[in-house]
């Protein structure tokens, strides 16, 4: 909307035209002369009318569609203002009248420092001081929404921020035996039996495709108990099937020695999913919580491109809570592996079939170590001793 910006003592009236709050053109005119008639409370006449347009706005090259860089530009000549007394007033002149109607450029609901008023121009003739401006109106509604919501957006992540911040804190301070074996859990099954359903796929025989015709019954009836302390061994034919290799894929009669389900009762008692069926108990009596098992699996699976070292303070720094402290746990890392007698190998790298590295039995002591260094209360272990000797003494000292 145009916003009338001065009227000086001087006769002389300046004026801008806004559209959606950016300035687009102004104008000055002088030699202005007020008349006051019955139809027209208010009528200005000034001379000399001047306007520039502001380039690249809407009026103004911004929009080539409405372009009035030129006829702005040469607006002159003859500037009527014109008030009612009901807030409603128009500029006419040639070109205006030509381009709004016959009124000119008419404007409406006018507040003061917006367009002309009877009491500003009452007013200007003892007065030197321009009269406020307004570039437009206020933040829309929407902005105003969308702004509260960003706010309360990033005050909610700093606070979510600053209670993590407190909360490690507290952790790292906390006087707690973080690094003490908490043990005294006995492990203990009851009828613990697993069977591989009809049309199941045979344990160990995923390569070959086998499945069974009946179920097939792995654990049958199987209960015991270890006490806190203890080390138990489970002994028995291993799990491979023992048949001719032409008749591994063409024949599925042929009878297959499953093994004596060792590997699938120390899943059980890992608490490791299975995809048979599992009936039976399997408790830790006596204690009123949950106990940390930790479970090595019979194939090694180790970063190939880490240190010895770096493998195992990665996994100490992953499974340890945020009360143990950095030093303590390099220094748990360092006695896990002085105790697996793999302290000389501290700085080589694990390597793999492609890279040079540590040896398959020091590969197995790297295993373990990996669930030691989450200080476990229970530890399962599938063939812990494959490819080496190991000193049964050894374990139950780094346990």
């Amino acid at each position: 909307m145009p916003n009338l910006t001065s009227l000086p003592t001087s006769n002389t009236i300046a004026a801008q035209l806004w559209y959606d709050g950016v300035e687009q053109f102004f104008c000055t005119a002088d030699s202005c002369a007020q008349s006051i008639t019955d139809s027209n409370p208010s009528t200005w006449v000034c001379q000399n009318l001047k306007c520039t347009c502001i380039p690249n706005t809407t009026f103004c090259g911004g929009v080539p569609a409405t372009n009035l860089t030129a006829t702005i530009n040469k607006l002159d000549g003859v500037l009527t203002i014109t008030c009612d007394g009901s807030s409603t007033c128009s500029f006419g002149q040639t070109v205006l009248k030509n381009l709004f109607g016959s009124n000119g450029l008419t404007l409406s609901s006018c507040s003061f420092g917006e367009c002309v008023r009877q009491s500003v121009i009452d007013g200007t003739s003892n007065s030197n001081t321009p009269g406020p401006t307004d570039n437009g109106n206020g933040l829309d509604t929407g902005v105003i929404a969308g702004l509260a919501v960003v706010g309360g957006l990033v005050g909610i992540a700093l606070l979510c921020f600053v209670l993590g911040w407190l909360s490690q804190r507290k952790a790292r301070k906390a006087a707690s035996n973080s690094l003490s074996k908490r043990g005294g859990y006995p492990v203990e099954w009851n009828n613990v039996t697993y069977v591989i359903p009809h049309g199941r796929l045979l344990l160990g025989s995923r390569k070959s495709g086998q499945t069974v015709t009946d179920d097939k019954v792995i654990l049958d009836n199987v209960s015991g108990r270890v006490n806190p302390g203890e080390m138990m061994a489970i002994l028995g034919p291993s799990g491979t099937c023992l048949r001719p290799r032409a008749y591994r894929v063409r024949s599925l009669r042929i009878p297959c020695n499953t093994g004596a389900g060792k590997t699938t009762l120390i899943e059980i008692l890992s608490k490791k999913s299975k995809n048979g069926t599992i009936t039976g108990t399997v408790s830790h009596p006596g204690t009123g919580s949950s106990p940390r098992i930790g479970f090595v699996p019979q194939q090694d699976i180790l970063p190939p491109t880490l240190t010895v070292s770096e493998a195992l303070l990665f996994a100490a720094r992953l499974r340890l809570p945020e009360s143990v402290s950095e030093a303590d746990k390099v220094t748990l890392v360092s006695d896990v592996m002085e105790k697996l007698g793999i302290g000389s190998l501290r700085d080589t790298r694990i390597g793999d079939v492609g890279n040079r590295g540590i040896s398959g039995g020091e590969m197995r002591r790297v295993s373990i170590g990996l669930e030691l260094v989450a200080l476990p209360d229970i530890l399962m272990l599938d063939e812990p001793t494959s490819g080496l000797w190991f000193n049964s003494s050894r374990l139950l000292s780094a346990c």
